[in-house]
């Protein structure tokens, strides 16, 4: 009656009853629920509570305008209370990509950055990659190549290439290799390279030489920060820095389960855990045997690098 009242005597001209001027508080305050540890409990036991909020946010987002609602999960393998275990992640991914009311939602798409490595287990966990097609966007050694010589051209106004620099092309595929194929890594080992290179009392030559390549190679590997790819707890029993040095005190590329029991003295039962969490962070692998001996094979490039080289154990 306040409002009516009021937009009737304005448009009419007439004037206010009184001279006092007061506040008016035509609606409630509206109190918004406080979302609390026992909500939260409540809400995870709701699976389709959550995906219909999910659906009704992203329905609001198109209708304000905007596109398709994206979310976008990155280095999930790197989330501590997953522990960077590979069936960890499968565990924690299984039910987004086994839901096709998820999947085919035209409201809003989920993109997830994950290692290549979970793909197998998702796919035994039932994962249909029929119907979501994973995209890789691992780089590989050619286009790492021509990220080199786009950047040696630029700095050089296009009178240089890599393989100028680096003569060898063996050379350029251990440096790829050795930083697992990422853009990052490898022109950190090139840098590592470069600081090895100016120490040579020959300021006339014009390439890198074979000693400074593996000068610069054996740094990195050695002060290689595993706990930026790998964010566990320091000085739990799966510290990935711990099943690393027990990989370099091994000094074995390719070993039993025997030969890690035998190298580190240690019991059956500890030599498998070991063994099982090596093949989590997905340093080792198990090679086909024609014995009945399982064989594994240190596959990180780092390790193999260190142990090649000698190194018994690295600092953590």
């Amino acid at each position: 009656m306040e409002v009516v009242s009021k937009t009737i005597r304005e448009s009419l001209g007439l004037p206010e009853h009184g001279s006092n001027e007061f506040y008016k508080v035509y609606l409630p305050e509206l109190k918004i629920e406080e979302i609390t540890p026992d909500t939260n409990k409540c809400l995870y036991k709701e699976y389709r509570a959550l995906k219909q909020i999910l659906n009704d946010i992203s329905e609001l987002v198109r209708f304000c305008g905007f596109g398709t609602t994206t979310v976008f999960f990155d280095k999930i393998d790197e989330y501590t209370l997953l522990d960077s275990s590979i069936k960890n992640v499968a565990s924690f991914l299984e039910s987004f990509l086994r839901d096709t009311t998820v999947l085919m939602n035209e409201n809003y798409a989920l993109v997830f950055s994950i290692w290549d490595v979970v793909k197998p287990e998702l796919a035994h966990k039932g994962v249909r990659f029929d119907k979501i097609k994973p995209v890789d966007i691992t780089w590989n050694s050619d286009e790492l190549k021509g990220i080199l010589n786009k950047r040696v051209k630029y700095f050089s106004n296009s009178s240089k290439s890599i393989s100028d620099l680096i003569t060898d092309d063996q050379s350029i595929d251990s440096i790829i290799n050795l930083a697992s194929n990422s853009p990052r890594h490898m022109f950190r080992i090139l840098s590592y390279i470069y600081d090895v290179q100016s120490n040579d009392t020959n300021v006339n030559t014009l390439s890198f030489s074979k000693e400074a390549i593996k000068g610069g190679q054996s740094i990195y590997a050695s002060s290689f920060d595993f706990y930026s790819i790998y964010p566990t707890s320091r000085g739990s029993s799966k510290d990935i820095m711990l099943i690393v040095n027990k990989l370099l005190k091994l000094n074995k590329i390719n070993f039993t389960t025997r030969d890690f029991q035998k190298g580190l003295q240690l019991q059956y039962e500890g030599a498998s855990s070991n063994i099982k969490t090596a093949q989590d962070y997905d340093l080792i692998k198990e090679v086909p045997n024609a014995r009945s001996t399982k064989t594994y094979k240190v596959k990180d490039p780092i390790i193999r690098h260190l142990i090649t080289i000698g190194v018994k154990e690295m600092q953590q």
